[in-house]
Formats: C-alpha cells, sequence, structure tokens
C-alpha cells in the first residue's frame, strides 16, 4: 500500500514539472521526460516533445529515430495513431540501417494490415 502512495505522489510530483517544462537544450533532459511520459502512458505528449527536439536541428533527428526504436512502438496496439503523429519526420539512414528498426517497421506494418 505504501508502495502505491509513493508511486501517486512520484507521478503527480512528475506531471506538475512536465506541465510546467518548455523544451530545452539539453538533449538529454528532454528524452528522459518523454521516456517517462511514455512509460505513464503519456504517449502523444511524449511524442511531441521528442518531435520537438527533432525539428531543431538535423543530428536530433537520428536522436529521435533512436529514441523511437527504445519505445517499442511495434508492441504498442496504437502504434498507427503514433505513427501517424510523426510522420512528418524523416527517418535517417543511419536508423534505418539499424537491424531491429527494419524488424520493427516491418512488424508494424504488417500489424497495421490487418
Amino acid at each position: 500500500m505504501e508502495n502505491n502512495i509513493s508511486k501517486l505522489y512520484v507521478n503527480k510530483q512528475f506531471d506538475q514539472i512536465v506541465k510546467n517544462y518548455s523544451i530545452s537544450n539539453n538533449t538529454e533532459i528532454n528524452r528522459l521526460i518523454a521516456m517517462s511520459l511514455w512509460q505513464l502512458n503519456n504517449k502523444i505528449e511524449a511524442l511531441d516533445i521528442l518531435k520537438k527536439v527533432a525539428q531543431s536541428s538535423q543530428e536530433k533527428i537520428d536522436w529521435f529515430n533512436c529514441t523511437l526504436l527504445s519505445l517499442d512502438l511495434e508492441k504498442d496496439k496504437n502504434a498507427k495513431m503514433y505513427l501517424n503523429k510523426i510522420g512528418d519526420i524523416e527517418l535517417s539512414e543511419t536508423v534505418k540501417s539499424y537491424p531491429t528498426f527494419d524488424y520493427s517497421l516491418k512488424y508494424i506494418s504488417n500489424k497495421l494490415k490487418y
């Protein structure tokens, strides 16, 4: 019971931080906040942060795509919605060459056909 109360408190504190948060120059902070939002099931908000950061420079697009790999989109039933949300960011050649990324894209596209 105490553990659940602690989690609720931490989530509430985190929500306050995120509400007052704006995209900074510190990519790692942006990534941590986005990943935390993802874990808390605020997935659209998480992708929105990642997308804003990625649009700020070409090198950050690689970072964005690498972060996407760690989100395990292929395991999510709402993958199509998330992919539509990020559709205007081009996938870099570096990221396309990752074996896991290629597998993920095939897996997602197969799932979305049905």
